[in-house]
């Protein structure tokens, strides 16, 4: 995996160095500064790529991710294979809310919310449900400040 993206990215964004566990991008007009990897607690490889705080993200393509619909305003920063992220602002309870209430009730759905946690945290399993997605996580997004949001769906392996 990283071979390929060691021939791959400087094809696309200019030179780069290899890491420890991933690839730094050098060209500071790129969209991306590094691809990382690693691995999640079953063994799936993740294949996440940094963006560039200083270049202008662009706007969200698509709106769904494994079948869950992101919440509106959500801006996406990875969509791989396996694995859609994005961010949110809101408090806790509006996005929480949002997706408890679209997905926590499905048959084989199990939810985790802490809303008392600090920071506050929230799961929903979807591993034992007849949907294509098997963990959608919120996480305060720590760069973007309280009132962001980092939304991971997670899907199912085919």
């Amino acid at each position: 995996m990283l071979a390929f993206y060691l021939a791959q990215l400087p094809k696309v964004f200019g030179p780069v160095t290899r890491m420890p566990n991933g690839v730094q991008i050098t060209d500071p007009k790129a969209p991306y500064t590094f691809v990382s990897f690693s691995r999640d607690a079953t063994g799936d490889l993740l294949v996440v790529g940094m963006r560039n705080a200083l270049v202008e993200p662009p706007a969200p393509q698509r709106t769904d991710a494994f079948g869950v619909t992101l919440m509106p305003g959500s801006r996406e920063m990875f969509r791989g294979p396996s694995m859609v992220t994005a961010t949110v602002k809101g408090n806790a309870k509006q996005v929480f809310d949002y997706y408890a209430s679209r997905y926590g009730k499905l048959p084989g759905v199990m939810v985790f919310r802490h809303e008392d946690n600090d920071p506050p945290t929230m799961a929903l399993m979807g591993q034992q449900a007849d949907v294509a997605w098997k963990m959608v996580s919120v996480n305060r997004y720590d760069a973007g400040g309280k009132d962001v949001w980092m939304v991971a769906v997670m899907g199912k392996a085919e």
